[in-house]
């Protein structure tokens, strides 16, 4: 039976010894809990161990489902669950989710940025309308189950383009590994914009610029970083496409994203900042401070930004990445330049955007193939 889970794009067979991989993940893994765990770093929890301890057992389950032979995709989507559910109660336990927010949005009484991030709130409120007896706080808990859970699968498929399904799993899990260093602070959008923009990267590789037109309109409504696929596009597709052609999809993709944009704020008013509006002064001296204190937001930011670059640096694999990871470092450049201005860089959870790119940019090299070259006229 064909796995569910295999996308059109296939990924190159690991050659080597299957065990190597897991291994060297789990290790990187074990690495990262340990020193965190161990107060090498400030800031640990006494949760850490109990998720530690889970994790472990779970990935280590997980992985040996991946490399067991035959690999049909419903043990896949049954670890991707229960992985899924752990996660969604990892992050519940360990750091205060701001459900209270959303009800201040929906009644129009929040002030910027969130009073403008409205899909998810009206989305809460229109379950808990549906539902009798589901409190506000229950109902955007069930959608936020939901972002959470459509995460593992569907960034298995997005890995499948450079990946076999062995690493893409390998690698989904991973970063799952890796996510609850960053529950620092929470919003219920967070992981629905992970998955938008998962599945935007999707349409940009194929060039499915319609519907990513439709998915930047509607990503606006949950956060402004949706300017960011526009972007995306643009330099994947440039000197690619006809100058004319390019422009114009580039154009209607932008007005996708102005359109909720400047409505938003006509309906809702130009609204103080919660915090400081322009925070690259801010985040200096907490930068600063934080590597006199060792501070354990400074090592969750290196773990999950630094990581690909780190990589790529120290074994000089930059011409091995095909042109659609090489040409978006400058997406993601743009993006850490931008949320360093604009937002705490110790809240790493601004970061997730770009971690569809950060994973591929990291392991593309080492385990995975170039990509089919991007078309060169239009379909």
């Amino acid at each position: 039976m064909r796995d569910r889970l295999d996308t059109k794009v296939p990924g190159r067979q690991w050659q080597g010894p299957a065990f190597l991989v897991p291994i060297v993940v789990m290790a990187f893994c074990a690495v990262a809990w340990l020193v965190y765990a161990a107060g090498i770093v400030h800031g640990f929890s006494n949760l850490v161990t109990f998720y530690l301890a889970i994790i472990t057992v779970l990935a280590a389950w997980g992985l040996g489902l991946a490399f067991y032979r035959g690999r049909p995709a419903y043990r896949y989507n049954l670890v991707y669950m229960v992985l899924a559910i752990l996660l969604f109660f990892i992050r519940a336990i360990s750091v205060k989710t701001h459900y209270d927010i959303l009800k201040g949005v929906y009644e129009g009484i929040d002030l910027a940025p969130n009073q403008y991030r409205v899909l998810v709130p009206f989305l809460s409120a229109g379950l808990h309308g549906i539902v009798p007896g589901l409190s506000w706080v229950q109902a955007s808990r069930v959608w936020n189950l939901l972002f959470v859970l459509a995460f593992p699968p569907l960034f298995h498929v997005y890995l499948r383009r450079w990946f076999d399904d062995r690493v893409s799993f390998t690698l989904t899990f991973l970063s799952a590994l890796l996510l609850p260093l960053t529950f620092l602070y929470a919003y219920p959008a967070d992981f629905l914009e992970l998955d938008v923009f998962i599945l935007g990267f999707m349409l940009i590789m194929d060039d499915r610029w319609v519907a990513l037109t439709a998915l930047i309109f509607i990503e606006t409504l949950v956060r402004e970083t949706s300017a960011f696929l526009v972007v995306s596009y643009a330099v994947t597709y440039f000197m690619v496409k006809k100058t004319s052609d390019l422009a114009w999809r580039v154009t209607a993709l932008t007005t996708a994203w102005a359109i909720p944009f400047a409505v938003l704020r006509v309906i809702y008013g130009i609204r103080p900042y919660r915090c400081q509006k322009f925070m690259l002064l801010r985040n200096f001296n907490y930068v600063k401070h934080a590597i006199a204190m060792q501070d354990a937001y400074l090592f969750d930011l290196l773990m999950f930004v630094g990581m690909p670059f780190v990589v790529l640096g120290i074994l000089g694999k930059y011409k091995a990445l095909d042109r659609f990871l090489r040409r978006n470092l400058l997406t993601f450049g743009l993006f850490f330049v931008v949320a360093s201005s604009m937002a705490l860089v110790g809240e790493v959870r601004i970061f997730y955007p770009m971690l569809p790119l950060l994973v591929p940019l990291a392991f593309q090299p080492l385990l995975g193939q170039k990509r089919q070259s991007t078309p060169t006229q239009n379909p």
